[in-house]
């Protein structure tokens, strides 16, 4: 990490409350909220209040700040707003946006404090006038920022299995199944859209007392997943898929293929690993839409996500 500051002498000053202001050449809210509430965090954990609006505030925090990648860069300025006549103290730090950003961030403040010749406020558990998504009660601040880019590219492997039900589970229950997703990934604040191509392959398990060779059922369409919390440490969302199905069966020395219709739809819930890799949980409901025989089944599976 590259550290860089200026020392400038302050007098000591007891306790009060804090004035932050942002600026960017390229201004983020999201990166704001994250610095806002970890910088209130660490001041409220040293008994100082941090506020965006206060008129009567005793002292100034000006953040200016520029995200490059998975990094952030940020000059820091404290001052005494009583004492005009004395310029900020001052520190530039570059961070990574990691599961260590909060740590790192409380120890610039605590370097910074010390820079100003300020020290520990003499409240007795101040607490931070931070308001927004802390109020809510999200105290892992970090999550709050696992990604700030808009687009995206994702890959799955999924493994499960197929139970049917209705008239084909008089020949088959269950299947063996596993599956490959693609997707384009586009990420806003609230919400996220991902679609690509999806591909399974998946081998049933006649019943005891059917005669004949196991089906193979392969499909190949479109996947789309609208989804909540892509930018943080959990993913849930609801996944549509359609195309073609693929049904292959063994008679005798020949193997017999039908193409067919089919659509699937369910839910995907997904929990961050770390460097962008998630481990989730996948349960859809498959119609294959053959003339014959509609074959149904619900298809429980795990997944591995990785974005790039």
């Amino acid at each position: 990490m590259f550290l860089g500051f200026a020392l400038m002498p302050r007098a000591a000053v007891a306790d009060g409350l804090v004035l932050q202001r942002f600026s960017s050449a390229r201004p983020d809210h999201e990166v704001e909220t994250l610095l806002y509430l970890s910088l209130g965090l660490a001041l409220g954990d040293r008994g100082y209040s941090i506020s965006k609006e206060a008129k009567d505030a005793d002292y100034l925090l000006t953040t200016a700040y520029a995200v490059q990648g998975s990094t952030i860069e940020l000059d820091l300025g404290l001052s005494v707003l009583k004492d005009k006549g004395s310029p900020p103290a001052a520190m530039t730090v570059r961070i990574n946006l990691d599961l260590a950003f909060d740590e790192e961030l409380d120890g610039t403040l605590a370097r910074l404090l010390e820079l100003a010749k300020i020290g520990r406020s003499g409240r007795a558990g101040g607490v931070a006038e931070i308001g927004g998504l802390f109020s809510k009660g999200l105290v892992n601040v970090t999550d709050t920022l696992r990604t700030n880019k808009k687009y995206r590219l994702e890959t799955m492997a999924y493994g499960g299995a197929i139970s049917f039900i209705g008239d084909f589970a008089s020949y088959a229950r269950f299947a063996a199944t596993a599956a490959l997703d693609a997707g384009f990934l586009y990420i806003v604040k609230d919400w996220s859209l991902s679609a690509g191509p999806r591909v399974t392959a998946s081998r049933t398990f006649l019943n005891g007392g059917v005669i004949g060779g196991g089906m193979y059922l392969t499909t190949a369409g479109l996947n789309l997943q609208l989804g909540v919390g892509s930018a943080q440490s959990q993913r849930l969302s609801v996944g549509l898929s359609g195309g073609a199905a693929f049904l292959t069966v063994k008679v005798e020395n020949a193997m017999l293929t039908k193409t067919v219709p089919y659509a699937d739809a369910g839910l995907q819930a997904g929990f961050h690993l770390g460097k962008d890799f998630f481990l989730g949980a996948d349960l859809r409901f498959l119609a294959v839409l053959d003339r014959d025989i509609l074959i149904m089944g619900a298809v429980p599976m795990i997944a591995i996500c990785k974005e790039f």
